[in-house]
């Protein structure tokens, strides 16, 4: 550790710059200093395989960049090298490798964009179709059904009332006036009197019905006469 420490200051010192890449660095400086990747492992606590990655430059076995450069500084601090040239000697080596990332990574959300702007698209466009589809079925003229009969206009006409009958107002008066004169006359006559004027209209009536009755067996009785006659010739 102290040599390692001794031949960094000799570096900055004499103004030289040491050509070897990250991976050499780190491992040179952990090899001269007999320490396992093990051991600094639990010294940094960081992955045995994220240190591994660093000495071998795997840099697509580490995560996102920012934390790659937390790695880096960490273990430059704990072999005792120069944290700022450690992290120069990353970006020298990385630059490409995250070029191509992040150039990946740009076409990548291009892509996404284009997905999501053809799938707006053909939404839209399948909204389009679909509004179109509904404005023809509106305008298109429908089915006609056949006329109905037409119906009598019964409020227009005016309605039938029953014709009266005619009477013969004359013929009613008469026998109204007829029969009223005859109540009133009727009404004049002492009750006596109308029971005297009542049994006389019944024999009046009685002697009648005896006259026709004989006048009724008068006009048979030739009839008979001859009947019997000609019975006994």
């Amino acid at each position: 550790m102290e040599a390692v420490r001794v031949d960094k200051a000799r570096r900055k010192v004499g103004g030289t710059r040491d050509m070897t890449s990250l991976g050499e660095y780190l491992k040179e400086a952990r090899e001269a200093q007999q320490l396992s990747l093990t051991h600094m492992a639990s010294t940094t606590r960081i992955q045995e395989t994220y240190l591994k990655a660093l000495e071998e430059e795997r840099f697509d076995q580490l995560p996102e960049q920012v934390f790659a450069k937390g790695f880096v500084r960490t273990y430059a601090q704990a072999l005792g090298l120069d944290e700022e040239e450690a992290l120069r000697r990353f970006a020298e080596a990385s630059r490409a490798y995250y070029a191509k990332e992040e150039e990946e990574k740009r076409k990548s959300r291009e892509r996404e964009e284009q997905a999501q702007k053809s799938k707006f698209n053909r939404n839209l466009v399948i909204g389009l179709i679909g509004v179109a589809l509904l404005a023809v079925l509106f305008l298109m003229p429908r089915e006609q059904s056949p006329p109905s009969s037409p119906q009598p206009d019964t409020a227009g006409s005016p309605a039938l009332s029953p014709v009266p009958q005619m009477t013969d107002s004359s013929h009613t008066g008469k026998q109204g006036d007829q029969s009223r004169q005859k109540n009133r006359q009727e009404q004049a006559i002492p009750p006596s009197r109308q029971r005297s004027l009542a049994e006389a209209r019944r024999d009046q009536l009685s002697t009648r019905d005896r006259s026709e009755q004989q006048h009724t067996a008068s006009s048979t009785h030739p009839v008979t006469a001859l009947t019997a006659g000609e019975s006994q010739g």
